[in-house]
């Protein structure tokens, strides 16, 4: 199997926007910052071109219903502002039907919230559940709200 395998998470607080890669091939990773003290956007862009350009795979958890659909917000929009990504964050967590369909999405995605059904309410888990489930060791709350400022 020689498919350009990108894991992600992103991260959203009112004023902080982060991002973290994981590329499974190389075992690297990448996180870039959107911040009024650090401004990562144009490195972020210039990043996502190329995991574009080697059609990358990204896969996350939930990622189909949040994730993606904010940095393919901010890919449209070319959006450098924490406060505007945490400002669509917020419409995507408050909206019912958060998907871009697959036709006009920029990647091929693997959601492994649904690939192993946990969208089921009868499987339903959250990550921090499934952590503490594998009997992780470290398992952690961040220690602000998203609305921290």
């Amino acid at each position: 199997m020689n498919e350009n395998i990108v894991v992600y998470d992103i991260e959203t607080m009112i004023n902080l926007f982060t991002v973290t890669f994981y590329e499974v091939l190389s075992n690297k990773y990448y996180q870039f910052v959107i911040h009024d003290l650090k401004n990562e956007s144009e490195q972020l862009y210039n990043y996502l071109e190329e995991l574009y350009n080697n059609n990358a795979t990204l896969v996350g958890f939930n990622s189909y219903e949040f994730d993606y659909p904010v940095l393919h917000y901010m890919i449209d929009e070319h959006i450098d502002s924490a406060d505007l990504i945490y400002d669509k964050a917020q419409s995507v967590i408050n909206s019912m039907f958060n998907g871009i369909p697959s036709w006009k999405a920029y990647y091929k995605q693997i959601d492994l919230f649904k690939v192993n059904h946990f969208n089921n309410p009868a499987r339903s888990q959250s990550l921090k559940g499934l952590q503490i489930n594998m009997q992780l060791e470290d398992v952690k709350d961040m220690p602000y709200k998203h609305d921290y400022f």
